[in-house]
């Protein structure tokens, strides 16, 4: 009986913890931190990767044989991977990623200056709406009709980075504050160049 318990007991330490978990997944030379929040356990364990306050829920899921398995919808990525002195390893489609349980040891940055609002980059017609929440920076990003994001992240005492993964779409946003009460801008994607600009705040109609 007692070899019985210890090994339920393993198994239960040996499966991922249900809660907020924080890693990178590797596009080539760009890592781009993610959020993935997991509940249940067992086969029945399933998540959804977390941007701000929007989420993208998977559809199915499991943890089996040592390994955590999410679909994300009948077209989205599959995550795959497996629980390695407590990081989580594996590949997101064809991307390779690793994460950990969230700890607040682990949060780096603080709000920084107050730069909430509507900004807009007119070399490039893009706009930017910045919201605070707590410690927070989240930003949503326009162009050409398409919205991107929203992105979030922290200050890191020199600018904010920022980041966005849905399981198909990933970008990173640096902005840094000017003195001239403008911010610097720097945007790049997965297999695209980096964009670089200044955008200034909209004025009030």
């Amino acid at each position: 009986m007692r070899w019985i318990l210890a090994l339920a007991a393993i198994s239960a330490w040996a499966q991922p913890a249900p809660g907020r978990w924080d890693g990178n997944v590797v596009f080539g030379k760009l890592k781009v931190p993610f959020t993935l929040h997991l509940k249940g356990e067992g086969a029945a364990i399933t998540g959804a990767l977390i941007n701000g306050e929007t989420s993208v829920p998977a559809t199915s899921g499991g943890f089996e044989g040592g390994r955590l398995r999410l679909v994300f919808g009948g077209q989205g990525p599959i995550l795959e991977a497996s629980l390695e002195e407590g990081t989580l390893k594996g590949n997101i489609g064809a991307q390779t990623f690793t994460a950990s349980p969230y700890c607040t040891c682990g949060m780096e940055g603080v709000a920084g200056p107050a730069i909430e609002g509507l900004w807009e980059i007119a070399e490039h017609g893009w706009k930017l709406e910045v919201q605070r929440k707590g410690e927070d920076t989240l930003v949503m990003l326009s162009r050409a009709g398409e919205r991107i994001g929203p992105l979030n992240g922290r200050y890191d005492g020199l600018a904010f980075l920022l980041h966005y993964f849905d399981g198909t779409r990933a970008a990173v946003l640096e902005l840094e504050d000017r003195k001239d009460g403008g911010l610097d801008v720097a945007f790049v994607e997965p297999g695209k160049d980096q964009v670089k600009g200044k955008a200034v705040r909209r004025k009030a109609n």
